[in-house]
């Protein structure tokens, strides 16, 4: 697959056993989309930011386009097509 053509930053917030949290790393990956993860088991002030993010949702993954920027959006859940119209 070719690289996928993104400006936006991407920030993910995840956990160990979430099937859907794989997906959306294999779904970055094959476009090789750079991204940043945060384990959010692992890095509880990470949990913390996330439902700030989030307005208070504990449901990962949770992906964040833009982070800290005017044009910033956050994903609950991972549907494909949704983050790929975001990134594109």
């Amino acid at each position: 697959m070719q690289a996928f053509e993104t400006k936006k930053t991407v920030t993910i917030y995840t956990t160990p056993d979430c099937q859907f949290c794989r997906e959306l790393r294999d779904f970055l990956n094959e476009r090789q989309i750079s991204y940043i993860e945060h384990n959010v088991i692992d890095q509880p002030d990470r949990l913390s930011e996330m439902q700030r993010l989030t307005g208070g949702s504990a449901s990962v993954p949770v992906i964040v386009t833009n982070r800290m920027q005017p044009d910033q959006n956050v994903f609950i859940g991972f549907d494909s097509t949704s983050l790929e119209r975001a990134l594109s």
